[in-house]
């Protein structure tokens, strides 16, 4: 988001690359051009959500923004095709305001529900004890909401920036609770280039009602954002279907 540019070292970024309006627009043939049924975006302002109802024909999106001064959020966009059952803005505590937006879809056939959450759990620094991470806290809170949402749906898709990686406490609640990381196959899926040689703090996790096949992340560009990629975390992309065994 155009707000957190401060917070991090862009200096060899040309400034036309972080020029706002090109950067709403980049972004949204960006997303576009995955061609995606089911998009979720963090750090959204309202000109990014403009543009990408835009160049998302066919779908239909919604945006939930954190509370405070942050004018940015969570944004979810799914086939116009499906249906919408349900829709959840759920404020973790602590003073951040961030959140996590949760909705029940019912594709077409009316099969099963899939429940999707898209969230952004704040950063600690590397190496804290996991009761003293916030993020660690807001996985719980996350976690206690999808097991209270009925109907339950057939399976979950958590996605979103988790700002740990995959040996993390976090991670590992998720696994605990059935979750399975949809890049586990990809060993270097790094979608973010700080700390170090880079590394995967974005995710997209699932329970078993799904199988995965996940598309591997393009290569980290020496700078980010750029002219072809204009976020500074890599995209990820998989295909899910339903697994015969609902177990």
């Amino acid at each position: 988001a155009t707000v957190h540019l401060g917070r991090g070292d862009y200096s060899r970024v040309p400034p036309a690359v972080l020029n706002p309006q090109w950067r709403a627009q980049a972004v949204a043939r960006h997303v576009a051009a995955l061609g995606a049924g089911l998009n979720f975006l963090q750090e959204v302002e309202d000109v990014v959500f403009d543009a990408l109802q835009s160049a998302l024909p066919g779908h239909r999106g919604s945006l939930a923004k954190r509370g405070g001064v942050r004018a940015e959020g969570c944004a979810t966009f799914w086939p116009s095709s499906w249906r919408s059952a349900a829709e959840w803005r759920l404020e973790f505590a602590g003073r951040d305001r961030r959140m996590v937006q949760v909705h029940l879809f019912e594709p077409p056939s009316g099969e099963r529900l899939l429940g999707t959450a898209n969230t952004h759990l704040s950063w600690d620094a590397w190496g804290a004890p996991a009761r003293s991470q916030a993020g660690f806290r807001q996985a719980e809170e996350l976690l206690a909401f999808l097991d209270a949402v009925r109907p339950a749906p057939a399976a979950w898709i958590v996605a979103g920036d988790f700002n740990r990686s995959p040996d993390s406490e976090v991670l590992a609640l998720f696994s605990s609770r059935g979750f399975a990381s949809a890049h586990a196959s990809c060993p270097r899926a790094a979608t973010f280039g700080a700390p170090g040689p880079g590394q995967q703090i974005d995710f997209l996790l699932h329970t078993a009602g799904l199988a995965a096949e996940p598309t591997p992340p393009a290569p980290l560009r020496p700078v980010m954002p750029c002219e072809d990629e204009p976020s500074d975390h890599l995209p990820l992309a998989s295909a899910f279907r339903w697994r015969e065994n609902r177990g």
